[in-house]
């Protein structure tokens, strides 16, 4: 049984289940508010503190025991649905703690909502932009010019170039 100096917070037991690498991300996961600047410090104390650092370790060691916080994605349709799922905040992210108690991981941040949304949206090709170029009057566009060979002058060249931009006004 833990000692009462090494109990975690609501927020410290979030960044550790939520630990990935990256403490200014994972303490914006986990709850913490904040500027980046603030999220980036505060990330960085919890890293500092050795009872975190340690049920972090304790995580990673029994990963058999460790909830799985979210879902494999195998493929397109998994993605779309998980996207789906974190734009309308239908998320569950219940999880237990290293003692076994179920803590509420909090909702989706809006700003997550919304990068989701626009992943959805990507991924079903709703956002293609296209633009079509076309030359004079809608003809071609002439990438080259026959006139201008390696053996014209670079003032012939210069010319036959200038030419071309006075007949396409």
């Amino acid at each position: 049984m833990p000692s009462k100096n090494s109990k975690l917070t609501k927020l410290q037991e979030a960044f550790v289940l939520l630990f990935n690498g990256n403490a200014t991300e994972t303490a914006r996961l986990a709850g913490y508010k904040g500027t980046d600047n603030a999220l980036a410090v505060q990330g960085s104390k919890n890293l500092r503190m050795a009872k975190i650092v340690n049920a972090i370790q304790n995580r990673d060691q029994d990963k058999k025991e460790q909830k799985l916080l979210f879902r494999k994605i195998k493929d397109l349709e998994d993605l779309q649905l998980y996207w789906e799922g974190i734009m309308h905040n239908e998320v569950a992210i219940t999880v237990k703690n290293q003692y076994g108690q179920e803590i509420e991981v909090p909702e989706v941040f809006f700003k997550d909502r919304i990068a989701a949304s626009r992943l959805l949206g990507m991924s079903m090709g709703i956002f293609i932009d296209k633009k079509e170029v076309t030359g004079k009057n809608g003809g071609p566009i002439i990438v080259s010019n026959p006139k201008i060979t390696l053996e014209t002058s670079e003032k012939e060249a210069a010319d036959i170039y200038n030419q071309l931009l006075k007949d396409e006004q």
